[in-house]
């Protein structure tokens, strides 16, 4: 019987050791994690944060791991649960373009609940997360593009990259990891119609992913089985949640490269749909020092998927304006930048906001959508009251592989975050043990300032 593919993707993931590790991954991989621990601590504040605290306090647990926000630790489970949603909250964590996926949330959740269960070493977590990136963005990679219309896939195959990262650190025997993969799949369910009233759920798929992987690896520790095509079989996976053929080809040349090297970090505090419309009217308003006063009108030229996940045009809310192209244009020419204090009420509300997003069409492209989903294209033709015309499109924003964030800059980001919550010297503590994680002897050290 040929092995499952769940069975390869155990069998490789058991086998890797730090030692196998490129020097260039080591180091990146700590970034990607200096990244998304950017992301908890300032989502710790939010409203939608104290929910999901608020919950966890009152069920307790046992104290094995930090949720952030909490003084007191809670069980594994409930701190992959609550730091996978917190770090999904602001829409800042970093991005997969081929799979169309947040690797960090669910990965690094999962991951550092374990770790600091079991006092792991750095190198031993860090380890985890690169492994639990690889094999979901191949998942993801596999049900790209069909499986987007439909299934949040940070969520549907970050439940696959959690219970990789959780079950990796637990020292998981490939027939073990087998099973908690396939317990990890048979939980993956999670819809895009949040949307539709611009709800909560997303971070409850991130923060779910994160959770059910880790209950899926504690289980297969005990001898608990799940079943052993979860990918591939016939009521599997791939067969019920996409229209994708050729399943086989992304799961071949394991570490060649590892695909978290292959993660955005975003520039931007939006949806990654939205960033290269951002780049390129912020380049037309530099280069050309266009002022919002001066535009008549802008065509912003794009594919299908952003159109349909971003194309708001009345967003009300934070999370709808996140959503929303027209929005992040506007606020990119009259703010001049689209962090996270541009998603303020008070900004998205404002009337010249609104005025400008009446300028402002989103137009699905066919150029576009042949590009995609190894490129995020967009093109902004803006025409000013005196009829210039300007035209700047980008194929790969800001943050992605192929438009890097510098060292000093990705530095920069994590210390704008952080300082929202922590003082700085706290800040730069933290950011450096980050940096230095590989020479850790245990996880919690990260915790104790």
């Amino acid at each position: 019987m040929r092995p499952s593919l769940t069975n390869i993707c155990a069998d490789f993931v058991t086998k890797v050791q730090w030692s196998d590790i490129p020097e260039d991954v080591r180091v990146k991989s700590k970034y990607y994690f200096l990244d998304w621990m950017g992301a908890l601590i300032a989502g710790s504040i939010t409203p939608e944060a104290g929910i999901i605290l608020e919950y966890i306090q009152e069920q307790g647990g046992e104290s094995h791991s930090n949720v952030f926000g909490l003084q007191e630790k809670t069980s594994s489970t409930n701190a992959s649960l609550g730091n996978g949603f917190i770090s999904h909250i602001l829409e800042v964590d970093d991005v997969h373009s081929k799979s169309i996926s947040h690797p960090a949330a669910p990965v690094d959740a999962a991951a550092l609940s374990i770790a600091q269960y079991l006092n792991q070493d750095g190198q031993t977590f860090l380890l985890s997360t690169i492994l639990g990136y690889d094999i979901m963005l191949r998942i993801g990679e596999a049900v790209t593009p069909s499986h987007y219309k439909i299934w949040h896939t940070t969520a549907t195959c970050g439940t696959f990259g959690a219970a990789v990262a959780s079950g990796k650190l637990l020292g998981l025997s490939t027939d073990e990891l087998t099973h908690a993969l396939g317990n990890a799949g048979t939980q993956a369910a999670v819809l895009w119609e949040f949307l539709s009233t611009g709800a909560m759920s997303k971070y409850l798929h991130t923060g779910k992913a994160a959770m059910n992987g880790v209950i899926s690896s504690l289980l297969a520790k005990k001898g608990y089985t799940g079943a052993l095509y979860i990918l591939e079989g016939d009521k599997g996976f791939f067969k019920a949640y996409s229209g994708e053929k050729d399943f086989h080809e992304k799961f071949k040349n394991f570490g060649s490269p590892y695909k978290i090297i292959e993660t955005s970090i975003k520039n931007y505090a939006s949806c990654t749909h939205t960033h290269t419309a951002i780049d390129s009217i912020l380049k037309i308003k530099e280069d050309f020092n266009i002022q919002p006063e001066d535009i008549d009108k802008i065509n912003v030229y794009t594919y299908q998927d952003a159109s349909r996940i971003a194309g708001n045009m009345n967003p009300k809310t934070s999370i709808e304006a996140k959503f929303s192209i027209a929005y992040c244009v506007a606020a990119a020419l009259i703010y001049n930048m689209v962090g996270l204090d541009e998603f303020l009420i008070s900004k998205i509300t404002d009337p010249s906001v609104s005025e400008l997003i009446k300028k402002i069409d989103i137009i699905p492209d066919e150029e576009c959508d042949k590009l995609r989903p190894s490129r995020w294209p967009s093109r902004v033709e803006l025409i000013t009251n005196d009829n210039r015309r300007f035209t700047q499109g980008f194929d790969y924003p800001k943050g992605s592989p192929e438009n890097a964030l510098t060292t000093e800059e990705l530095q920069k980001r994590f210390i704008d975050f952080s300082t929202r919550v922590i003082d700085e010297e706290k800040s730069r503590k933290l950011m450096d043990r980050i940096l230095n994680l590989d020479s850790i002897n245990n996880i919690n050290q990260l915790f104790d300032l």
